[in-house]
This record gives structure tokens, sequence and C-alpha cells, in this order.
């Protein structure tokens, strides 16, 4: 306190540094041969894994548009008088982004399928190859891509 007060000098900003400290660790780990080959090809798969994600990127705005023409503004669903709209929609695009977020992580991605039925069970029966096609594409395809950018640096 003698030294803040005397001086005008905040020292909590020399305690954030200490962050850096951790990356000690990394300095002994970089001296295990298997730990040093893992992180090298972590750190060379690095461009690779750029490319696939701007991949992914350009296929969730693809399926975002298709998702907002099939499907904006008719996931309002009449029940007991009362129009309900789901979290899940394709609406506006950032919607639309966040429904296909939630079927790329699996996380309840029944209910946006199960939506896209709803609104298809009148009109067409697009629903669930949109779905499914979005599911496969990005669980099985990609992450299979990303294995691969990763193991193609490890020998």
């Amino acid at each position: 306190n003698i030294l803040t007060s005397s001086a005008g000098v905040n020292i909590s900003f020399f305690k954030v540094l200490r962050i850096f400290r951790c990356l000690r660790v990394t300095r002994i780990l970089r001296k295990i041969e298997s730990v040093k080959l893992i992180i090298d090809a972590a750190f060379d798969s690095m461009k690779p894994i750029v490319n696939i994600l701007m991949f992914m990127l350009v296929v969730l705005v693809v399926y975002g548009c298709l998702g907002m023409q099939l499907y904006g503004g008719k996931f309002d669903f009449q029940e007991d008088g009362e129009t309900e709209i789901p979290r899940q929609n394709f609406d506006n695009f950032l919607m639309a982004f966040l429904a296909l977020f939630q079927v790329l992580t699996g996380s309840a991605w029944e209910l946006v399928l199960y939506d896209c039925m709803r609104v298809d069970s009148a009109s067409s029966d697009f629903g669930v190859p949109f779905i499914l096609s979005f599911f496969l594409l990005s669980n099985y395809i990609i992450l299979n891509l990303f294995i691969g950018a990763i193991l193609a640096n490890m020998s």
C-alpha cells in the first residue's frame, strides 16, 4: 500500500501478469517426447482446422438461408386457442443459425425436426430430409474431417 499510495501506481495490473506463470507448465511438457508430438500435431493442424471451420460456416449459412426460405414465419402453431412460436425457428437469420447450431451440437435437435415436421404435415415433406441431411453432413462428414486433419499431422 505504501508503494501504490506514494507513487500513484496501481499494481493490480501486474497481478494479471501472473497468468503467464501457467505457461511454465507447457515448457515442462515440451520436454516429454510423446506430449511434444501431440502439441506439435495440434499446432500444425490449425490451418486445416480453420479451413474446415470456414466450410462449416458456409454450410450453416446455406442451410440457414434455405431454412428461412422454407420455414420463415411458419412456426406459429395454434394450441388451445393461443399461438405458440417455438424458441427454435427460422424467422430470421440469427434464429435460423441458432436452430441449426442446436442441430449441429445434437442438443435436443429432434425438437427442431418435430417442428419442421409439424409445418410440413400441411404442405410438403421436406422437413425430415432438410434436418437429417444437415445433421448427417455436420456431425459425421465434418467431424471426420476434423479427425483427419489432426491425424494427418500425427505422423
